[in-house]
């Protein structure tokens, strides 16, 4: 004769039959209601992820203001060394735009001072319509650079400076304020001058990231007559 087997509940929440306990996956409800997230763990998990997220775009603008800059520091440089290499294969008359006539072709290389109460001639830019002070007319670019509010200087000093400035300090000092105003050189021929010229040159522009200073970056050239 078979009997039915015999249900047993040990405690609360366990069975057993005939003396063999039940896994705690068969004894019903209860077991998914322990497996599954509350709503106050879901809400959590929520704002986690939502704070991670406005944490990684707020991150962007950043990110793309610093890859700009560093694409207009690559650009600033090129401009920069484009310049010097006319600088050292013009003509020494040709310098400083000495010669009879002003033309768009030799306007590059007038005298452009920077920070100065009484500038030689205006910075190269891009959005002027005077010709010889535009950057695109006289060849240094042949589209827009992208920069904003670049502007491009050229300033000239006599070769003398460097019988005195023997630091970087001293340099600066020789081409800023009064000794700069002595020190300069407009005029290159063979009969006044040492035959030997300093030449900055000078980017200035904004920056892309909102609140920083304006950026520049500036290269020195020797020149020999």
């Amino acid at each position: 004769m078979t009997y039915p087997p015999t249900l047993i509940r040990r405690s609360a929440h366990s069975f057993e039959i005939d003396g063999m306990p039940l896994s705690p996956l068969t004894t019903g409800p209860r077991r998914l209601r322990d497996s599954a997230f509350t709503l106050i763990e879901v809400m959590i998990a929520v704002a986690v992820l939502t704070v991670g997220m406005f944490s990684v775009l707020s991150m962007i603008p950043t990110l793309s203001g610093t890859r700009k800059l560093a694409l207009e520091m690559v650009l600033a440089r090129q401009i920069a060394e484009s310049l010097a290499e006319r600088v050292q294969g013009a003509a020494w008359s040709d310098l400083g735009g000495n010669v009879t006539t002003i033309t768009n072709e030799n306007a590059w290389s007038l005298p452009r001072y920077y920070n100065s109460s009484l500038p030689k001639n205006p910075p190269l830019t891009e959005d002027t319509a005077i010709g010889q002070d535009n950057v695109q007319t006289v060849g240094i670019l042949t589209q827009r650079s992208g920069m904003a509010n670049l502007k491009i200087y050229l300033e000239y000093y006599t070769g003398d400076i460097m019988k005195t400035a023997n630091d970087r300090t001293a340099f600066m000092n020789a081409i800023s304020g009064t000794a700069g105003l002595a020190n300069r050189r407009d005029q290159f021929n063979s009969t006044n001058q040492d035959g030997v010229a300093i030449v900055r040159i000078l980017l200035t522009w904004n920056e892309p990231i909102a609140g920083r200073p304006m950026n520049r970056h500036e290269l020195f050239v020797a020149r020999r007559n």
